[in-house]
Order: structure tokens, then sequence, then C-alpha cells
């Protein structure tokens, strides 16, 4: 299932890895829904079927919308829900990871429902820079890192039926 990513794979990515990699083997929902961000795409209860994909090891990522759909005058949320796998399936069931908060195309804020990020959730963006929060934990992901850029929907099961080669049609990491 997994694939050589692309040389233009972002580190934001890797940074929703290591949280997931992190609290995996914690109970996957915090205590209290209240702190989640509201707005457009923030509250869905489940990953659209146009959501971007991508896999790294035994996990798999959906991200909605995808970075090319968010314009500089954006409002709302990008979701990126995790569920592992054993390499021969595409999971069915699905776990929030992180929702980012965007005002205008610039992020405000990440949230995580995941034990252990009440920290990281205190966080709070703007222009760039921390506003809010434990500057040790509160790193502003750079531009190459946010928006989560993602494979088009359906390349997964793409990448599957052909042996774990990427298709070409899919090679659009954005």
């Amino acid at each position: 299932m997994t694939a050589t990513p692309p040389k233009q794979r972002t580190v934001m990515l890797r940074y929703f890895c290591a949280i997931t990699l992190t609290v995996l083997c914690l109970p996957v929902r915090a205590d209290s829904d209240s702190s989640a961000p509201a707005g457009a795409n923030c509250n869905l209860s489940a990953p659209p079927t146009e959501s971007g994909e991508d896999a790294v090891a035994n996990t798999v990522f959906l991200v909605y919308p995808r970075a090319s759909a968010l314009s500089a005058s954006y409002s709302g949320c990008q979701a990126t829900w995790f569920a592992k796998t054993d390499g021969t399936t595409i999971p069915s069931e699905w776990s929030v990871l992180a929702v980012a908060l965007l005002e205008r195309g610039k992020l405000v804020r990440i949230w995580s429902p995941l034990q252990g990020m009440e920290q990281k959730n205190a966080c709070r963006f703007s222009n760039g820079a921390t506003v809010a929060g434990d500057p040790k934990a509160c790193r502003h992901p750079s531009s190459e890192e946010f928006p989560t850029r993602s494979f088009p929907a359906g390349c997964l099961k793409k990448m599957q039926a052909a042996g774990g080669r990427m298709p070409d049609e899919c090679m659009r990491y954005e």
C-alpha cells in the first residue's frame, strides 16, 4: 500500500504522522469536543468521498478539502482523518487526526481530539506567528507543511490494484 513519496511531499503530513504515532496507543477521543473549531468543513462526521489521500507505513490519511481547493480567501477548516491498515485493504472507519482552522486563507489554529493534545490545542496563530499558547509546543507550520497536501481521491485503491505502483494520473500531490 505504501509507495515512495514524490519529492514535493510536504513535511506537514509527517508532522501529523508524528502526532499519530505518538498517541496511537492512547484512547483516541479526548474528553470534550467543545473546543473543536466551528465553520465550513470543521465538524464533518466522516471524510467526504472526494477527500485527498495519502499513506505512510500502515497508516492511511484522508484530507478534506484538498490543498489545491483552498483559496487565499477560504475561511473554514481542512480536516485530516487517519486509519490503520494491514496494507491489503482500504479502511472504512476513520478517526479525526486534526482539524486546521483557516481565516481568509491563513492558519489560525490546529485542533485534535486525540488525548494528550490539550497543550497544542491551545495554540493560536496569526500571520505565521504563534500568538497564544506555549511557544515551545506551538510551532507554526511552514508554507511547505501547510495546507496539508494529498493525492487525488481514489488513488490509493488504484495504487493497490497496480501492485503498489502509483498510477501516473495520481502523481498530483497537491
